[in-house]
């Protein structure tokens, strides 16, 4: 089954806390009633967002959260990622939208217009399995430490990072493409690669229309512009109140109570 038509929805920048609630509310609100839909979105101000599993122990290796301030937590797995001057992206589908794929393989669809996109900026963009001498360093925190096999490497290097879940036939997948270059940030957490990096005169506005054009075209959907719902604005509301403004959802992964708003 091929579904023709995804949900498109462009976010103005918003906290961490905030853009995890609303992905998270998209979640949710596809599991009742499956509409996909492909989110893009800015962060502000720049956080550090953690992997679901992701241990305390191991993030204060590279960030000590009493001294370097707020970072929020995924719902998705992975290793920690600064999030600056980027567009990210969130897509809710069921295994279906993508021809019953395997996991590995639903991350090579899911990245495909992304790979598209650098490459039409000219860019010698391959998936790491594509490269040699792609090995990731032992027992990463940092995601740009770690190499998947359909992590995004531009001239052998990685660019942004992607997470998925998944509950039953329900894929939920969000990513970083970095626009602006992080060079002149000095500690190792904020460290990264950027599309800047290599093309100095990227705009957001042509990052937006590219991703979009080539994700449409990748998928064989229409997109739809719209803005989230009433009730997906409430749902995160509550679930940034509830969950990813408290201390034990960021720092241990701990859900004191249901995320469901009534």
């Amino acid at each position: 089954m091929s579904c023709k038509r995804f949900r498109f929805i462009v976010s103005s920048p918003l906290s961490g806390d905030y853009n995890m609630a609303i992905d998270e509310a998209l979640y949710l609100t596809f599991l009742k009633k499956r509409e996909p839909v492909i989110r893009f979105y800015f962060w502000h101000p720049s956080v550090l967002s953690v992997g679901r599993f992701q241990k305390i122990s191991d993030i204060n290796k590279v960030f000590l959260s009493h001294e370097e301030g707020f970072f929020v937590r995924r719902l998705t797995g992975g290793n920690a990622l600064y999030h600056h001057e980027e567009i990210s992206y969130s897509i809710v589908c069921s295994q279906e939208h993508l021809g019953n794929l395997s996991v590995v393989d639903s991350y090579k669809k899911l990245t495909s217009f992304v790979l598209d996109f650098y490459n039409s900026l000219n860019l010698n963009a391959k998936w790491a399995c594509e490269c040699e001498n792609a090995d990731s360093e032992k027992n990463p925190i940092l995601c740009y430490q770690g190499k998947e096999k359909y992590d995004i490497l531009i001239d052998g290097q990685k660019v942004g990072g992607n997470a998925q879940k998944r509950s039953h036939d329900v894929i939920f997948q969000h990513g970083s493409i970095p626009v602006k270059s992080r060079r002149n940030l000095s500690k190792p957490y904020e460290h990264g690669n950027s599309l800047q990096d290599w093309v100095q005169d990227i705009s957001y506005e042509s990052a937006l229309k590219g991703l979009a054009t080539f994700f449409s075209k990748e998928m064989k959907v229409d997109l739809d512009f719209c803005e989230p719902t009433k009730e997906e604005i409430r749902l995160a509301s509550f679930l940034r109140e509830k969950k990813y403004l408290s201390e034990s959802w960021n720092r241990d992964g701990i859900e004191k109570e249901t995320c469901v708003a009534s």
